[in-house]
């Protein structure tokens, strides 16, 4: 069963690993700055699509606790003079991201703004970075799309 079918414009960014700061009140900063300010664009986006569906807020009963699929295309504004066929860092800081680590911060996004109770409920995820020109109509963000898993005999 399909949970979400969204697009999120924007330039996606990767989830930074966490790096301490500070002498003797330190504190934890994640390394890449945009990488919150675009968490919580998506996150804000999936509630207001779902409130758009449902009328109202996300609630615990449209929090998803079973397993499910998460699939993600990210797509990259091609730089000028680039003729690389897929997104790499070849291609220039417009593309860097592991893909790994874009898809940590969509799935931190849907656990954060309740949509699923916990990332660790993610049995299957398949992500790809494409250029917008090679998808068309394609604007530069991520395609999220989250269904329930189907059941497994034991």
């Amino acid at each position: 069963m399909e949970i979400l079918n969204l697009f999120v414009e924007g330039h996606a960014r990767s989830k930074g690993s966490m790096v301490c700061q500070g002498g003797k009140h330190h504190h934890m900063i994640e390394s890449v700055t945009q990488s919150k300010p675009w968490r919580n664009r998506v996150q804000a986006a999936i509630v207001r699509h779902v409130r758009a569906l449902a009328n109202g807020e996300i609630s615990a009963s449209q929090s998803h606790a079973g397993p499910v699929n998460v699939e993600l295309v990210f797509t990259f504004d091609r730089p000028e003079g680039c003729d690389l066929p897929y997104p790499t860092i070849a291609g220039g800081s417009d593309a860097l991201g592991d893909l790994d680590k874009l898809t940590r911060n969509i799935l931190d996004a849907l656990q954060g703004c309740g949509l699923i109770s916990n990332d660790a409920n993610v049995v299957l995820i398949a992500a790809m970075k494409l250029w917008t020109d090679q998808v068309p109509g394609a604007k530069q963000g991520v395609e999220i799309k989250v269904s329930t898993a189907p059941e497994l005999n034991r």
